[in-house]
């Protein structure tokens, strides 16, 4: 799936390709042969990690699959140590947004991380990103 690997001092990064335009960050799931899209609703099982940057469609996007993101939204209040799901925003300033952080919920997604830090709905928190 991969075209780069790079492992430096925030984590390991995967290059892929975005198929729209992304404002970072985001958690980010497999659309095809190297091609990734924010996690939408329904998906929650295909999260390929978690971008810190911004790119347009069609752009080369650095994935993070292991490594620390800062400020990554909360859907929901999220606890400092809490194992974390990607997910929509259901309520509140981040309503319908999707991409974002919510706990993890069992059975009915996949692990993105565990939180760094507190947060409430719309706070962005560090992250370290675990798909473990």
């Amino acid at each position: 799936m991969a075209i780069t690997l790079i492992k430096g001092p925030e984590g390991v990064r995967v290059v892929l390709t975005a198929i729209e335009d992304i404002t970072g960050p985001k958690v980010v799931m497999v659309a095809g042969n190297k091609q990734v899209t924010t996690l939408a609703s329904g998906n929650e099982l295909e999260v390929c990690g978690v971008t810190k940057e911004t790119v347009t469609s069609g752009e080369l996007i650095r994935v993070m699959t292991e490594g620390i993101v800062s400020g990554i939204l909360c859907a929901e209040a999220i606890n400092y140590g809490q194992a974390v799901q990607g997910g929509l925003g259901i309520s509140g300033t981040v309503s319908g947004v999707t991409g974002l952080i919510r706990p993890l919920l069992s059975g009915v997604g996949a692990m993105a991380g565990k939180a760094l830090n507190s947060g409430g709905i719309g706070s962005g928190i560090p992250l370290l990103v675990d798909l473990g």
